[in-house]
């Protein structure tokens, strides 16, 4: 039986029909994107004729992607073999090196983004000629290692899967300038001289891209004079194909380029969503679960408008104190007028916002923030609980499901890490140049292929806890004041308890890494503390509490005898251990019964 790259026309079907049956998700994506960006934005801007006072799914989203990534993530590697750890040390800073320098943070903040709205869809390659082509047309520096976002506009999947790992393809749309194209000399040149863009053609208005410019687009693509390319991987012969994709979407049965992929066996590719939808390779989004509740808060808020709009006051009176309601009028402020009668003039107000239609406002704002994850406590702008003590039970629910987005978001982090990992690793002409530190002391050292220890699958790639969040500095400054307090003299008390067989060293930054503490190597001079630890370890021996740098065996109360009058007994007091959840409580617990903002009273 033959594969889908040895019959072009099958595939070329397949991949149209992939990304047509995506148009319904594409249209529901478009409107959650419009209502997202507001009446003010792009091509339709019309302010008020577009009344949406309450923009909830911009204050969720919005929300939402800064508490799943605040800043880059920091891998951490670890090896299955002894001999390896010093090797994937250095692997874990070359991987680091390259998160900032490609600015991986940024491109999770956009594949987030796109997950809210329908999913988001991540690519990950080499910048090596003629094995992949780059997203959009840019192209990276030969050698480049990358993790891109793909525009959901732009995602080829296989129609006839219903899991991912199930698919036969998975590919993307791109669009490349034409001239470009012809001078990397890739292609046949007849068959991309006839080639046309998406944008050329009406579809192109139920794209994103249409939010900024519909007629626009079309002429800016006519001025790039770019065209229109799909390139699909298939898991079955490990190959990446590009076929070239007419303006109507269909793609066409010719193989421009055929190579064998080089990467890891999941693919290039992966997808970033929150609710598993069985049978179904595309998850639930959560902007489709936000969208009616918003626009009924905005048709209450918008009423309610229009009733405050209609509200005045009036003065009215009758027809023989005319002249006396004349004399009211005109009267300034504060100032004393005669009038015959006050029994026929009387101030009349008409109009004014309804009582219950404020309150089923506030019934569907309280609502949306239930269903978004408790957006009011993740934005920082107060509950809509009467007490902090309510405000954190309810947080505390709400946290499960944010937890479980972070934790998404974590996962795809680390596929992507481990795949450029793999690209490290497998690079026979890296030559990296990065900074060391050991012992308290800067070293200058080079990642290159000659260093490489073992298999890529011998070492574990995985992102630090805490690392892509936002640390308050407030809390930071109690878990450095903590560390110092605690954590420091709890663990020298246990190095002269054990003497050599304790690593003060490490388990220092063990706990500091754990505590979230970056700037561990400004606290400790590792170079001071290992001439204080011996210093110390000679005058242990001199008073016989350890002996040929072992300690003997007096038991506890005569080794504790050897340490120093006024240290605390780590056997007493150990670290709190207070993670965010714990020092969000405490702080609630700190202020519980006060009126929280924003409460209803």
């Amino acid at each position: 039986m033959g594969t889908l790259a040895d019959n072009p026309a099958q595939l070329a079907e397949l991949a149209t029909l992939g990304w047509r049956s995506m148009a319904t998700f594409r249209k529901a994506r478009l409107t959650f994107l419009n209502k997202y960006a507001g009446p003010w934005h792009g091509k339709d801007a019309s302010g008020s004729s577009k009344l949406f006072p309450l923009n909830n799914i911009y204050h969720a989203a919005t929300t939402l992607v800064p508490n799943l990534v605040f800043k880059n993530p920091k891998a951490r590697v670890g090896a299955r073999y002894l001999a390896h750890r010093e090797y994937a040390a250095v692997l874990a800073l070359a991987l680091n090196h390259l998160v900032k320098e490609t600015h991986l943070a940024d491109t999770l903040r956009k594949i987030i983004t796109d997950s809210i709205f329908l999913a988001g869809f991540m690519k990950c390659g080499l910048g090596v000629s003629g094995q992949t082509l780059d997203i959009d047309g840019f192209w990276h520096d030969i050698g480049q290692p990358y993790c891109d976002r793909v525009d959901p506009d732009d995602i080829i999947l296989d129609p006839d899967a219903r899991d991912w790992e199930e698919q036969r393809f998975i590919g993307n749309r791109f669009r490349v300038d034409r001239e470009e194209l012809l001078d990397q000399g890739m292609f046949d040149a007849s068959t991309i001289t006839q080639m046309s863009s998406r944008y050329s053609a009406a579809s192109g208005k139920t794209f994103a891209a249409s939010l900024a410019g519909g007629k626009e687009l079309q002429e800016a693509d006519q001025i790039r004079d770019s065209v229109e390319l799909a390139e699909l991987w298939l898991p079955g012969t490990n190959t990446v194909v590009v076929m070239p994709v007419r303006a109507d979407g269909t793609v066409e049965p010719t193989v421009l380029r055929e190579v064998d992929y080089e990467g890891p066996e999941a693919g290039p590719y992966m997808m970033l969503g929150y609710a598993y939808m069985p049978d179904n390779i595309l998850p639930v989004a959560p902007a489709g679960i936000w969208y009616d509740l918003s626009v009924m808060a905005n048709r209450a808020a918008a009423k309610a408008g229009r009733q405050a709009e209609r509200q005045k006051s009036v003065l009215a009176y009758e027809a023989a104190a005319s002249e006396d309601a004349r004399r009211i009028v005109e009267a300034p402020d504060g100032d004393t007028i005669q009038v015959n009668t006050l029994d026929q003039i009387r101030e009349v107000s008409y109009g004014g916002v309804d009582d219950s239609a404020y309150q089923y406002m506030q019934w569907a704002e309280t609502k949306f923030s239930e269903m978004a994850g408790n957006i009011d406590l993740l934005a920082g702008t107060g509950s809509r609980e009467a007490t902090a003590t309510q405000a954190e039970m309810v947080n505390a629910n709400a946290n499960v499901r944010v937890a479980d987005m972070q934790e998404r978001v974590y996962e795809l982090t680390s596929r992507a890490m481990q795949h450029l990992s793999f690209l490290l690793h497998t690079d026979p002409l890296i030559d990296l140049p990065l900074i060391k530190r050991v012992q308290g002391q800067d070293e200058q050292v080079a990642y290159t292929p000659e260093m490489r220890e073992g298999d890529w699958l011998d070492y574990n790639i995985t992102v630090e806890p805490y690392s892509m969040s936002r640390q308050d500095p407030n809390v930071k400054v109690r878990r450095v004041l903590e560390f110092a307090g605690n954590v420091i003299p709890a663990l020298a008390n246990a190095a002269q308890m054990l003497g050599p067989a304790f690593n003060l060293e490490k388990a220092l930054i063990l706990l500091g890494r754990e505590m979230g503490i970056d700037e561990l190597d400004e606290l400790i001079n590792s170079q001071a503390l290992q001439t204080m630890l011996a210093t110390q370890l000679a005058i242990l021996e001199q008073q016989g509490v350890v002996m040929d740098a072992k300690p003997q065996q007096f038991g506890m109360q005569s080794i504790m005898a050897g340490a120093k009058i006024g240290q605390p007994n780590p056997l007493a007091q150990v670290p709190s251990g207070m993670g965010p959840a714990q020092e969000q409580r405490s702080r609630a617990q700190e202020t519980a019964g006060e009126l929280q903002p924003g409460a209803r009273v």
